[in-house]
This record gives structure tokens, C-alpha cells and sequence, in this order.
């Protein structure tokens, strides 16, 4: 296994074609001024875009995302990443192909994260 850093890097630079279209419109700033990461190292994982100022963490699931086995990881993963702290949205790459659509889900995420830090 590589160190932390090379691997994120190395995730980074062979991103698929969702990550790279997702991160179009996350990157810079560019999504209501939030700074998003990619690959972010966290615990045993590495989070596909990260925005520690709301403890987000966006994860794209491709189909192999459907198998049974990796259900199971993902539902792993993301009570360790709750238990954290962290709040964690799962975007299916098809939900890409509608970018309003998957826009309007992380906005929604976001302001449920901003309401509930009023409270």
C-alpha cells in the first residue's frame, strides 16, 4: 500500500469522468463559496470531496457500488464516518447525468447541515 499522500495523489489523477465533472463545478470555490478537497484522507479511507468547514463528505458510487459486498463496505464506511461527525452524501454516477438534479441534492445536504447548526 503507498503512503497517505502519493496514494490521494495518485486517486486524484486517475479520476473517472464523474469525478472530474463533479469536481468542475466544486473546485475553486465555485459551489456557494465552499472549499471542497479531493481524495482527503480520513481514518482508513479516502473521502471523494470533502468540505471540512460542514464536515461534508460527497461520495460517488459507480456500479459496482450495486454489489452486495460493497454495499456492506459502504454502510461500514459510513457509520464510521457518522460516528465522526461527519454527515455523508452518497451520488450515484447516472445522478450526474442530471447535474441540476445532483446540484439541488447538495444544496439540499447543505442547508440541512446549516439548519441544524442554528439549532
Amino acid at each position: 500500500m503507498l503512503p497517505r499522500t502519493p496514494r490521494a495523489r495518485e486517486l486524484r489523477q486517475t479520476q473517472t469522468s464523474y469525478e472530474a465533472l463533479l469536481w468542475q463545478l466544486l473546485r475553486n470555490r465555485r459551489f456557494l463559496n465552499l472549499k471542497f478537497r479531493r481524495q482527503r484522507p480520513f481514518g482508513r479511507y479516502y473521502l471523494d470531496f470533502f468540505c471540512e468547514e460542514l464536515n461534508l463528505v460527497i461520495e460517488l458510487d459507480g456500479v459496482q457500488h450495486l454489489e452486495e459486498k460493497q454495499i456492506a463496505h459502504d454502510m461500514e464506511r459510513t457509520r464510521f464516518l457518522e460516528s465522526r461527525g461527519l454527515t455523508v452524501l452518497r451520488i450515484r454516477y447516472e445522478e450526474l447525468d442530471d447535474l441540476n438534479q445532483a446540484t439541488f441534492r447538495i444544496d439540499r445536504a447543505i442547508r440541512a447541515i446549516h439548519s441544524r447548526k442554528a439549532t
